[in-house]
Parts: structure tokens; C-alpha cells; sequence
């Protein structure tokens, strides 16, 4: 393996172990990326109410669902990069 190819491993691992962290995140049923709104005159971020968004409630869940599924193929297409050098 040359220096380049090594630092490139580094690199994707690197990138594959934060991906691998946030797809924990988002695994867990409870996550819900949708809700949450900007803090507003300096305050903290903060969960909106579900009651305000449950008329759109389908269509966040399906985005949702279509975040966590890139973030697992780009942890597959990185593993398949890693395992080609």
C-alpha cells in the first residue's frame, strides 16, 4: 500500500466512523430530525410542538426515513471503498 492509498484509508475511516456515529443517532426510534426549530432571540434550539406539524407528520417521516437510508448507503459505499484499496 502506498502513502497515498494509506491516507486515503485514513481519510474514508475517519469519514465511515462519524457517519457510523450519527446513523447510531438516527437509528433509534425516538430520533426525529423534523422537530426541532431554531432557538430564537439567543435562545437554545428546540423541539417543535407535534401537535403544529402533525398535519405533515407522512411527509417527515418519509424524509426522515430517506436520511437515515442515504447515510447507511454511503456507510456501505465507503466500506466497499476501503476494502477496493
Amino acid at each position: 500500500m502506498t502513502e497515498e492509498q494509506y491516507q486515503e484509508v485514513i481519510s474514508l475511516d475517519k469519514r465511515l466512523n462519524g457517519l457510523k456515529g450519527v446513523y447510531h443517532i438516527l437509528d433509534n426510534k425516538y430520533t426525529h430530525l423534523s422537530y426541532y426549530r431554531d432557538g430564537y432571540c439567543g435562545h437554545c434550539d428546540k423541539l417543535c410542538d407535534i401537535e403544529e406539524l402533525s398535519p405533515i407528520k407522512d411527509i417527515l417521516a418519509k424524509h426522515e426515513n430517506i436520511i437515515r437510508l442515504e447515510v447507511k448507503g454511503e456507510i456501505e459505499n465507503i466500506k466497499k471503498q476501503i476494502s477496493e484499496i
